[in-house]
């Protein structure tokens, strides 16, 4: 798992889901932590470099915004690009 920055759980999750959040990084077969202190924009992308290095697949949960920058949008064409199989999740309600 690649975290974005330092304070991705302060910045990004929200604190009824904190206990959860902890229990996945717990699980994950790795962390590695983005040298960022906060989840600005160049942190995500950096974070996403860095994921896409190290994978062989893509799996992405995907709400539909197209438009982000550093986003799923963005991390799913870099993989394509790079000829990285991707699978993307669309959760109930996602646009599409």
């Amino acid at each position: 798992m690649v975290l974005s920055a330092r304070n991705y759980q302060r910045d990004k999750v929200i604190p009824e889901n904190g206990a959860e959040f902890e229990a996945l990084l717990e699980r994950a077969a790795g962390v590695q932590v983005m040298d960022f202190d906060d989840a600005d924009r160049k942190a995500p992308a950096a974070a996403n470099e860095v994921m896409l290095a190290a994978c062989e697949r893509l799996i992405a949960v995907w709400g539909g915004d197209a438009g982000e920058n550093s986003g799923t949008g963005s991390v799913v064409e870099s993989a394509r690009a790079r000829g990285i199989p991707v699978s993307v999740v669309w959760p109930v309600g996602a646009t599409r």
